[in-house]
């Protein structure tokens, strides 16, 4: 959001979405916000790129 604003982008309207198989199954590249949610969230099977 910061990286959004800071190039002038409005960001009032953006919102977290949660993901649900079998959409998540499409993911090759997976970025979460933290290993916690890594951990407690790992609906994809298929991702070969992880971040976190």
């Amino acid at each position: 959001m910061q990286v959004l604003e800071e190039v002038g982008l409005p960001t009032a309207h953006l919102q977290a979405k949660g993901v649900k198989p079998p959409i998540a199954e499409h993911f090759a590249f997976v970025i979460t916000v933290c290993d916690r949610v890594e951990a407690n969230c790992s609906i994809f099977p298929n991702a070969t790129y992880r971040w976190g």
